[in-house]
Order: C-alpha cells, then structure tokens, then sequence
C-alpha cells in the first residue's frame, strides 16, 4: 500500500473527477448535469448539503472548471474538511451553517453515522426512514434562508445551478429561496418520499414557479428540474 498524505490523494482524486475517470457523484448526476450546463454562461453554484466537498459530491467536478461556488455545510467536523479542500480556492465561499425556510438557530440531529457522516437532519419526522437514519444527540446550529445568504453574497440573480441536499428539508431551503428575485437555470433537488405530502408540496411550489421536471436520477433519490427561462442543448 502507498502512504498518501490527504493533499496528494486529494490531487488524484481530483484529477480522476477532471478527467472523466470513474464518478464522485451518487447516481451519476454529473453525467446529466455536465450535459445541460455545458454552454452555461453563469458558472455559479450553490451548493446546500455540500459535506466534505468531496464525497457523493455534485458541485466538485463544476469547483474543478473554474465555476464560483457558495458550499453550505452544517456539521463542524464535515465542514472544517470541506473548508480544507477549498482553503486555495478563491472562488469558492464556504459557510458552517444550515439552510432552511427561517433565520435562527435549531438543533441539528446528528445522524446515526456519526458527526462525520451524511445522515444530520433538522428534520424531525418520525418515520421508518429517520427512525434508521437519524441519530439523538443534537447541535445547535445557525439557520438562514437562501435568499439572505445569495444577497449577502451579491450572487448573480441567474446562477447556474442550485444543489439541495437537506435530508428531508429541500422544502424548507426551497421556500427559504425568493424565486421572484432568484432564478438557478437547474435545481437537483433530494426527493423525501418518506413524507408523501412534503414531496407533493416541493414539486408543487417547484412548477408553481414554472420549473419543469427533466430527470429523476437512480432510484427515484434525486430530481432535475430545469428554469421556465432554460433551454437545453441538443
């Protein structure tokens, strides 16, 4: 076995993201992502659920291409390894901090994973899927809305792409965005059938703003929906 420090295996990572060889992504989405915004001139991003920058991540390959990036990361531990990976980065803005519908502050649930792993949630549902996923012990962490945090940030009205990620939450970060002012050109989006009538509501407000759905990933865990304004590219 080869000893690597976490920069040089960061560094072939990396390279292997850049240049196509294998995925980071859960389902593939890069495949579909990289094809609808091939010809994007808006190369902004917000990422909300971004974890360690790396892992299952959908914003990293965009990072690599010069794209500007806000990556939104709640747990301490995750965050701090999320910052490192774009410590160089002076396109990337990263916050310690949770998305929802309200600013504040609210426990977050640990997930059964540990401090380190994918599974925190505000959600506090009580289902068969959170009754596995999530932990008890909790952390109060800040909450803001999407749309404070793209005004503070001055991010272009337009962006490119809109990453949530919010473990039974993409509601609330969804109603926490302004889509009068804010129009992402592609919002991939955690689908939480757990909870029938909050999935029914994301897609509602989703096409009540004139988004349309274009693609469901994997096994039905993530959705693509594409702006009223966006064309795709044959």
């Amino acid at each position: 076995m080869f000893d690597l420090d976490i920069d040089t295996l960061g560094a072939y990572l990396d390279a292997r993201i850049r240049y196509g060889i294998g995925t980071q992504t859960q389902h593939d989405e890069h495949v579909v992502l990289r094809r609808l915004l091939q010809k994007c001139s808006c190369r902004y991003l917000v990422d909300v659920g971004a974890h360690d920058g790396r892992s299952w991540s959908n914003s990293r390959d965009f990072m690599l291409r010069g794209w500007h990036g806000i990556l939104i990361e709640p747990l301490p531990k995750v965050f701090a390894q999320l910052a490192y990976v774009y410590r160089n980065n002076p396109r990337a803005t990263c916050l310690n901090l949770a998305c929802s519908d309200s600013s504040g502050e609210q426990p977050l649930y640990v997930g059964a994973d540990g401090d380190t792993g994918m599974g925190s949630t505000l959600c506090d549902d009580d289902n068969e899927w959170f009754g596995t996923m999530r932990g008890t012990a909790t952390i109060s962490v800040k909450t803001e809305t999407l749309t404070t945090i793209l005004d503070q940030t001055t991010w272009p009205t337009d962006f490119g792409l809109l990453l949530v990620d919010a473990e039974g939450m993409d509601y609330e970060v969804l109603c926490g965005l302004d889509f009068a002012r804010y129009e992402p050109a592609v919002i991939v989006t955690e689908d939480y059938v757990s909870n029938p009538a909050k999935h029914a509501a994301k897609y509602d407000l989703l096409r009540a703003n004139r988004y349309r759905l274009h693609h469901v990933t994997g096994d039905g865990a993530n959705s693509i929906w594409l702006a009223p304004s966006f064309a795709v590219v044959a």
